[in-house]
């Protein structure tokens, strides 16, 4: 579903589209032929609402997934659009190696809590990530491995200078004001070396080079994205986990909770904002 889908049927309270009311068109996959058809004003007929649920949620990502486990006792039904529930958390295969996609690591109180409620074991991460600079491997990049990372000298120690003047840096103080220049703005005393260390790294993580960061995700980035957070943890088999988890949990109380692959149409009413 996406955003101009959504937006105009939830502020008109019009409810959701059965796929079944729109000439067969499933909300799956990359095309925009129906929001478009939406957007150039065409009126869809809603069939007759099918079941009464106390719930709906939207999307059955690892966020949806979560309510769902939370509002367990309730009467919920959980739409999604794909043929199957966990958004981005995943499991894929490559070279005969399982792996897990979405979130490789974490630091919420909230979510380690929750990990613990549900049974899934949790292991700390005791080491500094590591780099890959100029095809050598370098453990613990922001810790000692900066010392002997294969740069010169002087580029090493730009390196330790920016590390040493993020972390003085009062990142609460100084938000709205890091919040007002670019990643890249920051980076300008320090060697080229460390802008191209994180726009190859901005890229890969938040999806943004320094030219298009906030100078306070940058500056923040090194404290959890470098490594430096102790409090972070890994989750058996990730969020993958939670995802099984949860639905396990979910559907055990409230059988038939999850509707993957072909959302039914539900009509809001009522001051109480239950559906039909």
């Amino acid at each position: 579903m996406t955003c101009a889908f959504l937006d105009s049927f939830i502020a008109n309270s019009a409810g959701f589209l059965a796929a079944s009311a729109i000439l067969d068109f499933r909300l799956t996959g990359e095309s925009n032929t129906l929001c478009h058809r939406l957007r150039d004003g065409e009126a869809f007929r809603f069939p007759p609402p099918s079941k009464h649920y106390e719930i709906i949620i939207v999307g059955g990502g690892p966020s949806g997934l979560v309510a769902g486990y939370t509002l367990r006792d309730k009467n919920f039904l959980l739409l999604e659009k794909e043929p199957c529930i966990g958004g981005n958390a995943i499991s894929e295969k490559w070279k005969d190696i399982w792996y897990s996609t979405g979130v490789a690591w974490s630091s919420s109180a909230l979510l380690e809590a929750l990990f613990q409620e549900i049974g899934l074991k949790i292991y700390r991460i005791n080491s500094l990530d590591a780099a890959i600079i100029n095809g050598t491997l370098v453990p613990e990049f922001w810790g000692e491995g900066i010392h002997k990372a294969p740069y010169s000298q002087s580029v090493r120690k730009s390196f330790i200078q920016f590390k040493k003047d993020m972390l003085a840096i009062d990142l609460e103080a100084k938000k709205k004001k890091l919040d007002q220049i670019t990643f890249a703005q920051l980076l300008k005393p320090y060697a080229p070396e460390v802008k191209l260390w994180f726009d190859n790294y901005g890229r890969n993580d938040w999806g943004g080079d320094t030219e298009n960061t906030s100078a306070y995700i940058g500056a923040e980035s090194l404290r959890w994205g470098a490594g430096l957070d102790s409090s972070r943890s890994l989750f058996r088999a990730d969020l993958v986990g939670l995802r099984r988890r949860c639905a396990k949990k979910s559907k055990r109380q409230v059988p038939n909770a999850y509707s993957p692959g072909r959302p039914r149409c539900v009509l809001p009413t009522g001051p109480a904002g239950k559906y039909r």
